[in-house]
């Protein structure tokens, strides 16, 4: 649910039900004094007078209550059950289809879901019902308001046909006037602080709001304020008083005083015809304006004609919702149209009355002007005349004069401009819709543009969001922190469940973008809320994996402790994600983050690192072995170095940091891939962190130095546990193993040198080597801690590295050898050490020290480690050491040692292109050919040998020999190999030469299976197409 919108649920009717089938009624005084027994009342037949009197909410909490207590009534159940209970049928009446206007409030009622954010679904039609008539009533009033403004302007611009004659205090106050004088009047009381003269003042004009200009019904300009005009007044000399008239001569004046007295005759005759040429002009302009007035007046009648049929209807308009929809439409479209055309006739208007007849010329030049104006300059008819073109008639006649008025003129053209861009160019609008957005001033405006700059691309491509994003960035730095509560964040919640992923992505990325400038009780409720939502509900992974990254900022941001463990939850849900770029971003964005807050509320030794350890085991012990063992020790890489950050901020080494001299090597720290994997940039100061690092390792050296808690917690707790997992690690699952190795190494390059010498590889030492039983190895050499160890924390930095790890691996190989152990250990420690080339000398000298040990099974053990040898190491490398010692271990007295190194001969046949290598292995393998027990091995290395395309004749030449034999135990083997050869190319020569004698030799062996022989039979087949190929 939309925190943003209030809850529109009534008041419900709570049901009382509960328990027994019967409820008691209380009695009254009068029935109690009647009867001792007070009546009952069945619950059925509550339940039968709820649904008779439609009180079906309270019936159905009833029903919900008598559920939960088991005692269900069969009425509600199939009442309820059934959905034809629920459908409202309305009558559709096609007459109202065309009339019903439909309102701006209609439509916001119809863009809300009354199903989801109410209970009482009854009511549904009752409040269109109610919200109708209000935009009714508006309607009405609006129409009043517009006939009293049309009858001021129409009283204003009447020309007194009195003549001209002083203006006296006795003359009557026209209506405008009032009004205006009310305005001015309210406007100077609350700009001088006279507040409750004003409210006194407002009470008493009740026909009028005198805080609005607008309602006062000129189409003129606010004027100045009451004080402007009083110094204007006051400062303008008073005009002198009119001369009087000249007194008319007496009848008895002779012919020369009446010829003096013509020029001022003729001077009142042309006075008088400038008057008549007046009073013609002003008499076309008012036809124009009660032209106007009776066109204005003629479309408020029709409005209200279509407001009284709405009136009418809406009675029995609260199902018809299609029908209502139309109408409300055509209402508001009409008051717009109207209102539009009245404001564009006014402009006409005073663009006429602008241009004053000029007094020296004549009325018919006048006349003759405004008719060529009338002919040359065609204006649209009004009956074919376009909306659109009306609208923006309106628009430029009314161009902005102040960069206020150009930002309301951008609002209102911006919704009308973006249908008409095409999808693929509408990013161009960002900006401007971004401008209009910080500076309009009206929030229901801006509301709507931030509405369309969300909804202005339908599915936003990476780039179109990066723009948007970069738009939303300048925008909340310039918007203040109670705008972006109340304008921005509730455009994003309603996103968040967007049919379109895209739109879903934008806000979860522009979480990321808002959440610095978001106040804090906000980041941590409100933002919290959202993204959490889109982490744990989300279907798409693209949209999670924005969130998570988005959450990151949100939690290096948050200042609620409480949040912590509410971070730390979700975060180890996410590390567990079967969604890899989820679990990725989780484990690279969202951890390092959490383990920061956990370490500054000394959460990390008492709550992460223990989880991780116990994960981890958890999953590593799990049959099968579960993959989130190696992201669990993946966490705790990352948890150590906050552990590592803990331990150097707080030892007493502290006192020598602000010693400049002291420094680091460029690789004491270790370098980790991952944007927060930097100890400098977790630290936040690169500088002091080097310098602490540098006193810490100079402070352990010293063997009077103190330990202080967060040392002794790492070394001590932690890097025993982290040895305890490496014994529980199976090592069938070599992920995990080359997880753990690094996870060591890793700790040891943490802590440096001396604290891996003086702890960590004591405590790993009595592992691998002490508390054995006497019939059974140390733990460490069945486990993988041998690998981890040896290619792990023996491959860091420690004092003689080597020669630990040279004895570390004898030691493992005699143990092995002596206790008939599997010898997987140490092959996946062998296995670990060879990608490191500067470790294949410590295992050439550990090849060599077991080809010469005196037991048989230390030979025998070394044999498969040379195997391993063969095709990692460089062909010098193979051909000086690896190979005399597999000439030596062919040579062995004891059949199981030649066995053993079979494969390993094999593998160079197979791997090594080299002449050399590949004639002494060619050579031990005849050799050995002429041992039958050893043919099983032999035909096993052969065949893939033959398989990978290498030295093709001598190994198909070798089976042969060995199936000439016929030897029944050796028939399985033989077949396993011919059938690895019919996956390759063989030449049709050897097919017939050396192959199908073979073949013959082993269906002799195989007489006793069917199934065996068929396979041979196939192997044939699939041979013979391969040689005429």
């Amino acid at each position: 649910m939309n925190p943003f919108l209030e809850s529109e649920e009534p008041p419900g009717v709570s049901a009382a039900a509960a328990g027994p089938s019967t409820v008691s009624v209380a009695p009254t005084a009068t029935s109690s004094a009647l009867a001792d027994d007070p009546p009952t009342i069945s619950i059925d037949e509550i339940a039968k007078k709820l649904l008779r009197e439609n009180f079906y909410l309270t019936a159905l909490e009833l029903h919900l209550e008598l559920a939960e207590l088991g005692a269900e009534l069969p009425r509600l159940r199939s009442f309820f059950s059934n959905p034809g209970n629920f459908e409202r049928q309305t009558p559709f009446k096609p007459e109202l289809g065309g009339q019903l206007p439909r309102t701006s409030s209609q439509a916001t009622l119809d863009s809300i879901d009354l199903g989801r954010y109410s209970e009482d679904g009854e009511r549904l039609a009752d409040e269109r019902t109610a919200l109708l008539e209000f935009e009714l009533r508006k309607a009405h009033d609006t129409i009043k308001s517009l006939r009293a403004n049309l009858t001021g302007a129409t009283e204003l611009n009447t020309p007194d046909h009195g003549g001209d004659r002083p203006i006296t205090d006795d003359d009557p106050i026209k209506p405008h006037e009032k009004r205006a004088l009310n305005f001015l009047i309210n406007e100077y009381l609350l700009r001088h602080g006279y507040k409750l003269t004003s409210i006194a003042f407002s009470d008493e004009n009740e026909d009028q709001d005198v805080e609005d200009w607008d309602d006062v019904g000129l189409n003129v300009a606010k004027p100045p304020d009451l004080l402007h005009f009083f110094r204007e007044g006051g400062s303008r000399p008073s005009e002198p008083p009119a001369p009087p008239p000249p007194p008319t001569p007496p009848p008895g004046t002779d012919c020369e005083c009446q010829t003096d007295e013509d020029p001022v005759h003729a001077q009142l005759q042309n006075d008088i015809t400038a008057l008549m040429d007046k009073i013609e002009v002003l008499e076309s302009q008012l036809s124009a304006v009660r032209s106007f007035a009776a066109d204005a007046a003629a479309a408020a009648d029709t409005a209200e004609s279509v407001i009284h049929g709405v009136s009418t209807a809406s009675p029995a308009a609260d199902g018809a919702g299609d029908s209502t929809a139309s109408g409300d439409e055509s209402l508001e479209s009409e008051l717009a149209r109207t209102e539009s055309q009245n404001r564009l006739n006014a402009l006409k208007m005073a663009g006429r009355e602008a241009q004053p007849p000029s007094p020296e010329s004549s009325a018919a030049p006048e006349r003759f002007r405004r008719a060529v104006l009338a002919a040359c300059i065609h204006e649209q008819s009004e009956g074919a005349a376009d909306e659109t073109i009306e609208r923006l008639q309106l628009e430029v006649a009314q161009l902005s004069s102040s960069p206020e008025q150009a930002v309301l003129q951008l609002a209102r053209c911006l919704p009308h401009i973006v249908p008409n861009v095409i999808l693929a160019k509408r990013e161009e609008l960002i900006p401007l819709l971004l401008s209009a957005i910080q500076l309009h001033p009206d929030v229901r405006q801006r509301d709507v543009l931030l509405n369309l700059l969300f909804n202005l691309i339908k599915r936003p491509d990476a780039q179109q969001r990066a723009v948007i994003l970069a738009g939303f960035r300048s925008l909340v730095a310039r918007l203040c922190p109670g705008r972006l509560e109340e304008e921005v964040l509730p455009q994003c919640w309603e996103q968040i469940s967007h049919k379109y992923f895209e739109r879903r992505l934008l806000v979860a990325e522009a979480c990321a973008v808002l959440a610095p400038f978001i106040p804090p009780e906000l980041r941590g409720s409100l933002v919290w809320s959202m993204l959490h939502q889109m982490v744990t509900d989300e279907k798409e992974a693209a949209v999670r994996e924005a969130a998570i990254r988005s959450l990151a900022v949100v939690l290096v941001h948050c200042d609620d402790d409480d949040k912590f463990s509410q971070a730390w939850d979700l975060t180890a849900r996410l590390l567990e994600d079967r969604c890899e770029p989820v679990q990725r971003s989780a484990a690279e964005l969202l951890l390092p983050v959490v383990a920061r807050w956990a370490s500054q509320l000394g959460r990390l030794s008492d709550r992460l690192v223990p989880h991780a350890l116990s994960a981890a085991r958890q999953a590593a012990q799990r049959q099968p072995a579960d993959w989130t063992v190696s992201v669990w020790i993946q966490v705790l890489m990352t948890l150590l170095d906050q552990a590592f950050l803990w331990v150097v901020s707080a030892g007493p080494h502290l006192d020598r940091v602000e010693n400049d001299s002291m420094g680091i090597t460029s690789d004491r720290l270790p370098s980790q891939e991952g944007p927060l994997s930097d100890l400098e940039v977790l630290h936040g100061d690169g500088r002091r962190l080097r310098h602490m690092v540098a006193a810490f390792d100079e402070y352990v050296t010293q063997e009077w130095y103190r330990v202080w808690p967060a040392l002794e917690w790492l070394t001590n707790e932690c890097v025993p546990e982290l040895f305890r997992l490496a014994e529980v690690l199976p090592l069938s699952f070599p992920d995990a193993v080359y997880e753990m190795a690094a996870l060591l190494r890793h700790t040891a390059h943490l802590v440096g040198p001396t604290i891996a010498d003086s702890k960590l590889w004591p405590c790993c030492e009595s592992r691998l080597r002490g508390a054995a039983a006497a019939d059974a190895p140390p733990p460490g050499l069945t486990s993988a801690l041998l690998p981890a160890v040896c290619a792990g924390l023996l491959a860091a930095p420690l004092p003689d590295a080597d020669a630990r790890l040279a004895r570390t691996l004898e030691d493992a190989l005699y143990l092995s050898a002596a206790c008939r152990l599997t010898g997987e250990p140490l092959a996946a420690a062998v296995r670990l050490l060879l990608e490191y080339p500067e470790r294949h000398a410590a295992l050439l000298d550990l090849l060599w020290k077991g080809v010469m040990h005196s037991v048989v099974e230390v030979r025998e053990t070394t044999a498969q480690l040379a195997g391993m040898l063969v095709p990692e190491v460089p062909e010098t490398v193979l051909t000086a050491r690896v190979l005399p010692a597999l000439v030596t271990l062919a040579s062995d007295p004891q059949q199981l040692v030649r066995r053993a190194v079979v494969p390993a001969l094999g593998l160079v046949l197979e791997t090594q292109p080299g002449r050399e290598p590949s004639e002494k292995a060619r050579l031990q393998v005849t050799a050995l050919c002429q041992d039958a027990a050893l043919a099983g091995p032999l035909a096993a290395a052969l065949g893939r040998a033959a398989a990978a395309g290498r030295h093709t004749e001598f190994c198909l030449s070798r089976l042969a020999e060995l199936s000439a034999r016929r030897a029944p135990a050796d028939a399985p083997t033989l077949l396993d190999a011919y059938t690895a050869l019919a996956c390759g190319h063989v030449a049709g020569e050897a097919v017939s030469r050396d192959v199908l004698p073979a073949l013959r030799s082993v269906i002799c062996l195989l007489h006793s299976c069917s199934t065996l022989r068929l396979i041979v039979i196939l192997i044939v087949t699939r041979l013979i197409s391969l040689a005429i190929e």
